[in-house]
């Protein structure tokens, strides 16, 4: 079993080196490493306040920082990665964390449209709205 650190470090890694075009070689090295990751084992993150937690497991440090703040960028509460996830969703899905925040699509709305329909995202929802009468 991979380490909850070692997965964070390496997917805020790629998520950063996928915003450089020159930057192929790395991309592609830690691209392997999550993909390696993913084959060996399902990889649940989640956003819990300030925290990361992969796989039930608190992560720290700058990379979850990182990532932490990317995923509230992008409004992502959630993201599941089942066991041996194709190569190509999990490219998808880096590719999506890295472009911009607040385009005209979301991050799950991406994937579908690309056909990478195995990582399970959910967004942040937004707080419900209570509606107040005053009596007559």
């Amino acid at each position: 079993m991979a380490k909850p650190e070692d997965f964070v470090g390496h997917l805020a890694q790629a998520v950063e080196l996928f915003r450089d075009p020159t930057a192929k070689k790395a991309q592609k090295q830690e691209f392997r490493a999550i993909v390696a990751i993913v084959d060996a084992e399902a990889v649940a993150v989640r956003v819990d306040g300030a925290q990361l937690i992969v796989n039930g497991t608190a992560v720290s440090g700058p990379a979850a920082e990182g990532l932490t703040r990317r995923l509230a960028d992008h409004g992502v509460n959630e993201i599941v990665l089942p066991q041996r996830t194709p190569v190509s969703h999990i490219f998808e899905l880096i590719k999506a964390l890295s472009d911009a925040p607040g385009g005209p699509e979301d991050v799950p709305t991406r994937l579908r449209g690309s056909g990478a329909h195995r990582p399970s995202v959910t967004m942040h929802r937004p707080p419900q709205l209570l509606e107040v009468h005053v009596g007559d």
